[in-house]
């Protein structure tokens, strides 16, 4: 049946819209153009100015008006707050600079084209603001972090707000006089807007995740009734419901963490719908007639274009030289602050209502808009890819190791939370997938009915992280034991983080714990832990404090487990708090400063394990997530104090918590490293001993183990009675003056080396003079191999030196590293 233009159909409409969304980027990235230029493109075309397909009429009015408020809400909801809090004042300078240039040149220039005062300040206004257009690239290139683009993101509330202030001035100066009563109705309104809002919504926000039961409709509709209803109040407070729209996604960006299953229902409706209907409405605009019509329209859109262009690009230019970021990024700024549509067309059309503007401004705005909208997308299309790239290749961390995640789940309730914990655990550029595992009690025969039952349990998690884009594997196991099974699917997955569930409630053994079945899994595994009893949703929360144990800095896992729980501080958008206990606060401050991802991080020192305790329950508020860094027993950092600590945090305010256990194993590769680095830098300083007093030798082992073993006295004695059983059957002298004792011990994960001068000499019961150097070296016991290897290697390297009098006279580190690196032999040498 044939149709007569306009279409008219509404389901003709629709499908052609959906047609142009699915081919407009397809054709244009083909073409290496950013493909939302490809919808701005082929919404002029089919617009009532060109083919006249579609009428831009109350609909499209209505879902363009949709799709901006959804563009800057998303990217309000996207933003690292900690990065935009570190980067705020980058971001306030950014956009008075972003503003100001333009500004400054349209009043500089528009009066020679015969606009007054008022009309100039509004071109500058309109060329001064600019939007997220670009946006969905930063978003697909994964830059969104990058320091030059949080700045970026952060001036756009800065320049919209001074282009609509500017607006509401202009305004209200042909309407009245601009008197006291102006200037405070005009900012009164706006602080108190924004005042209510920043303080209202978290609450509303934190309130919904709480108690209302978590369905994925409910949420997005939450978030879609704030979104509109900020964006309509803001227009009582005399702003753009733009400013409204993007002070929701800030308020509630905590709430909703970037790799959660909300957030991604998020980007797919935008992506997917609301966005493509902005860009296309934007593109219906153009009017290619005017141009062929109107000198007046070619020299007014010229001189706009370029101003626009001169006035952002001095704007992104100068921030690049005074932050020192590179030109890539300097001129991804640029980009990112040039495409103009949102505050611009406000701007616009509201200076065309009230007089200012005539036909000709508007046509040449919008001509503005469609140069700025296929130069800003392109440049952070090329540009933007150059920064990632670099991101990509610099040199290998090995924090950016992909973490293998194993969730054993067994009830329903519980389950969606501990998937959560993955999710933020879990690399956002890894590819390895979540494993999911349900163990069955009791043998292959006869277990078909709980294997049904537990594979139903599983299909939810499965649904659930493919609600969050996030590849699962889910595992089925039968076995006698549950923590054996659990141990078991680690090995045949090659596991490096376990997540798990507990209630709270400890069995009724004195030394247990969690309970027999955790604590079977700790004695079975050596990989990171982590232990999670959860009472509220992860993204409700607002501070993660941790608590570290005295010497924990000592275990091998330490930076693993930390980097893995500031990653997840980093994914709920938590403030970052340290509770050090009996250890220096300026210690752990480098030592958390080093490990990534960056953030803010307050240290306090607490003294001792009561004190903590207090601390806690003066400390902590109900939206809280208490973190323990805990340790295996019968380790170096173990303390007597961490068996009883997950049960005390359970009676505490704060409804969830999590235990940590470190790696006890090191990454794959880095068993030997301590084999392969160079001596002296194998020695701590704080297991090097100068001026070690003379006399008995079990003295001498009890001084220079100290440093490790702490208050561990039955271990020091243990050791320390080895030591001195092997000296009494053999000679440990390697030459005369020194010597090297050695022992291998249970649950030592990497060789420990210790070294004591002692001018007065130290005397071994088999030895042909007192001892003046004495080395003594600890391995695993489960690393026979690699000790022996070690212990050659330090025997021939003192043997081998022709100068021991500067091992023996040394004084300080830098005196012993000097002598190493004349003397020592490289590792595999003869060995």
């Amino acid at each position: 049946m044939p149709t007569s233009l306009p279409i008219s159909d509404p389901v003709l409409i629709f499908a052609l819209a959906m047609g142009i969304f699915l081919l407009g980027p397809i054709i244009f990235e083909k073409l290496k153009i950013p493909g939302i230029i490809g919808l701005i493109v082929f919404g002029a075309l089919v617009g009532p100015n060109v083919l006249g397909l579609l009428e831009r009429d109350f609909t499209f009015e209505l879902l363009g008006q949709v799709g901006l408020l959804y563009l800057v809400f998303l990217a309000g909801l996207e933003l690292d707050l900690n990065r935009f809090n570190e980067y705020r004042a980058r971001s306030v300078i950014f956009g008075f600079l972003s503003f100001s240039f333009p500004m400054g040149l349209s009043l500089a220039v528009m009066p020679f084209l015969g606009f007054s005062l008022g009309a100039a300040l509004l071109v500058g206004a309109i060329i001064g603001s600019h939007t997220l257009l670009a946006y969905p690239v930063v978003s697909r290139l994964g830059i969104g972090k990058n320091p030059a683009m949080i700045t970026v993101i952060g001036g756009t509330l800065v320049t919209d707000t001074l282009a609509l202030t500017v607006l509401a001035v202009v305004a209200g100066s042909m309407e009245g006089e601009l008197n006291a009563l102006f200037w405070a109705l005009l900012f009164g309104k706006l602080i108190l807007y924004a005042a209510v809002v920043m303080l209202a919504l978290p609450r509303i926000g934190r309130w919904f995740f709480r108690n209302v039961p978590s369905q994925a409709p409910a949420e997005f509709i939450f978030l879609m009734v704030v979104l509109f209803a900020t964006a309509w109040t803001a227009q009582l407070a005399g702003a753009e419901p733009i400013i409204g729209a993007f002070l929701a996604g800030l308020t509630l960006n905590r709430l909703i963490p970037l790799n959660g299953p909300t957030m991604t229902r998020v980007r797919f409706v935008g992506n997917a719908l609301f966005i493509p209907f902005f860009l296309l409405s934007v593109g219906m605009l153009v009017d290619p007639r005017v141009l062929a019509e109107s000198l007046e329209v070619w020299i007014l859109s010229g001189t706009l274009i370029a101003l626009v262009h001169l006035g952002k690009f001095l704007g992104a230019w100068s921030s690049r030289l005074l932050f020192r970021y590179d030109r890539d990024e300097g001129l991804a700024m640029f980009g990112l602050s040039s495409p103009q549509a949102a505050a611009t067309l406000a701007v616009t059309f509201v200076g065309l209502e009230i007089g200012l503007f005539g036909e000709v401004v508007v046509n040449a705005v919008i001509v503005m808009i469609l140069v700025s909208v296929f130069v800003g997308p392109s440049l952070v299309e090329r540009f933007g890819r150059r920064i990632a790239l670099k991101e990509e290749t610099r040199p290998y961390d090995p924090s950016d190791a992909p973490r293998r995640i194993l969730i054993p789940v067994s009830n329903p309730a519980t389950a969606d939370a501990l998937m959560d914990i993955a999710f933020f655990l879990r690399s956002k550029t890894s590819e390895e997938p979540l494993y999911p595992l349900m163990v069955v009690r009791g043998t292959e025969e006869g277990s078909e009915a709980q294997v049904a039952e537990a594979e139903k349990m599983l299909s939810h998690a499965v649904l659930y992280a493919a609600e969050a884009d996030v590849p699962v594997s889910p595992i089925t196991r039968v076995d006698q034991n549950i923590a054996t099974g659990v141990s078991r699917a680690m090995a045949e997955t090659r596991t490096s983080i376990v997540v798990v569930g507990w209630d709270g409630r400890q069995s009724g053994s004195k030394t247990a714990v969690f309970g027999s079945v955790l604590d079977q899994l700790l004695d079975q595994t050596r990989q990171m832990v982590v232990v999670a009893k959860m009472g509220h949703p992860l993204n409700t929360t607002q501070r993660v404090v941790l608590v570290i144990p005295p010497r924990a800095d000592r275990h091998p896992g330490f930076g693993p487990a930390v980097g893995a729980i500031k990653t997840l501080t980093s994914e709920v958008d938590a403030r970052f708090e340290v509770l050090v206990v009996d250890d220096e606060a300026d210690l752990y401050q480098d030592l958390l400063k080093k490990t990534k991802p960056d953030l803010p991080t307050k240290v306090d020192r607490v003294e001792g394990w009561g004190p903590l305790l207090w601390e806690l329950r003066t400390r902590l508020e109900p939206q809280d997530l208490v973190v323990l860094l805990s340790a295996r027993k019968e380790t170096f950092t173990w303390r007597r104090e961490l068996e009883r600590l997950p049960g005390q945090l359970s009676e505490l305010v704060p409804e969830s918590f999590l235990v940590v256990y470190p790696p006890e194993a090191t990454p794959e590769g880095a068993a030997t490293e301590s084999l392969q680095a160079p001596l002296p830098f194998s020695l701590n300083e704080d297991r090097v001993f100068f001026d070690l007093p003379g006399g008995a030798h079990r003295d001498a082992f009890r001084t220079l183990l100290r440093s490790e073993s702490g208050d561990r006295e039955e271990l020091l004695d243990d050791i320390c009675r080895r030591l001195a059983e092997s000296e009494a059957e053999f000679s440990s002298e390697i030459r005369r003056g020194v010597a090297l004792p050695h022992a291998l011990v249970t649950d030592l994960e990497e060789p420990l080396l210790f070294l004591g001068l002692s001018p007065a000499g130290i005397d071994l019961p088999n030895s042909s003079e007192s001892v003046r150097a004495i080395f003594v070296l600890l391995g695993p016991q489960d690393r026979r191999f690699d000790h022996l290897r070690l212990l050659t290697r330090i025997a021939r390297t003192v043997r081998q030196a022709d100068d021991l009098d500067g091992l023996l006279e040394a004084r300080d580190v830098d005196e012993l590293r000097t002598w190493f690196a004349r003397t020592e032999v490289p590792a595999g040498a003869g060995t």
